[in-house]
């Protein structure tokens, strides 16, 4: 059984965190840059929330809206729901499905351990034994190698 733990050894260490008070349209600079759909909301080592390009487009096409005048905190998702370390990929995947979202946040205990995308459970079960090491080692082309979704 392919549990959460298992998925974010897979994926490359996380870089792409952000503070809530972090300008909004700075923000969609960095994830361009970082070429990521989404940014990991972090204050004091704990985790606020996660900013996707989704919530972005629902934010701009509000009458008025200007990214360049709000914060991070203006449209990050807080309520996601999360999963544990030990939450398996079906578990994971019936989460996302009934919540309607494409990220899932993963803690161990209380402790953030990182987000889960579906495109990461769709890899899992694509590739359900194929590790990084393997992927360098390999010709393989067609595989996020990050697995960052």
């Amino acid at each position: 059984m392919t549990t959460a733990a298992d998925i974010l050894r897979q994926k490359a260490t996380a870089f792409n965190f952000v503070h809530p008070q972090y300008n909004a349209l700075e923000a969609i600079r960095l994830l361009s840059s970082l070429n990521r759909s989404f940014l990991v909301v972090m204050e004091e080592g704990e985790y606020k929330g996660i900013f996707t390009e989704h919530a972005l487009v629902q934010k701009m096409a509000t009458p008025g809206w200007q990214a360049a005048e709000k914060t991070v905190a203006d449209v990050m998702d807080t309520k996601l729901p999360a999963a544990s370390i030990d939450s398996s990929r079906h578990e994971m995947m019936q989460l996302m499905i009934a919540h309607h979202t494409r990220y899932l946040p993963v803690f161990d205990g209380h402790r953030f351990a990182g987000i889960i995308s579906m495109n990461n459970l769709i890899k899992a079960m694509l590739y359900p034994s194929f590790s990084l090491e393997e992927f360098f080692a390999s010709p393989r082309g067609d595989f996020d190698a990050a697995m960052q979704g």
